[in-house]
């Protein structure tokens, strides 16, 4: 039963915690986070969920995500679900959400990390990770127009490769 911290709208702790798949009141917010991995192609690895998920059974999904557990930070979380999915270890001490996105009920902190490994030498989560792989973003756009790729707006997926190519959306 994994317990979640919850969250004003302005994302102050309001020092409740819930079950994960408990519903939330109006005002209360949880976080969770996701992992975009880029190589040095630019490519994205993006992974298949199993078939057995409840949501998006089959479909390709960026690298990484989950809840934030109660106690985690994000950071916590994106290290403890990267060991979890795909196997690898990385120290996220030095590293902040490059994105945050707001979503009903919740934040969304997205990393982003440059790694370059081959995707058939990872240890995948078989609960949660049919198969991963590195994938253009034109290869993900046709997955996205073929319903292969979860539901995201096709805009956000794609500006996702925009700043990690600009590492920022005003250049300084």
């Amino acid at each position: 039963m994994e317990k979640i911290d919850l969250y004003d709208n302005d994302r102050l702790p309001i020092k409740k915690v819930k079950v994960l798949d408990e519903p939330l009141a109006f005002g209360e917010n949880r976080l969770s986070v996701h992992v975009c991995i880029f190589n040095s192609n630019g490519e994205m690895l993006i992974q298949q969920r199993v078939k057995t998920k409840r949501k998006w059974p089959n479909l390709w999904d960026i690298s990484l995500g989950g809840g934030v557990q109660a106690g985690e930070t994000s950071r916590d979380a994106a290290k403890r679900e990267l060991k979890e999915e795909l196997g690898l270890d990385y120290d996220f001490s030095n590293e902040r959400p490059y994105l945050t996105v707001n979503f009903a009920n919740g934040f969304d902190d997205i990393f982003f990390l440059n790694m370059d490994f081959n995707a058939n030498t990872l240890i995948l989560q078989k609960e949660e990770v049919a198969k991963a792989k590195w994938a253009s973003k034109e290869e993900i756009e046709r997955m996205l127009d073929a319903g292969e790729f979860i539901p995201f707006v096709k805009s956000f997926i794609l500006s996702l490769f925009d700043l990690k190519n600009q590492r920022g959306m005003i250049i300084m």
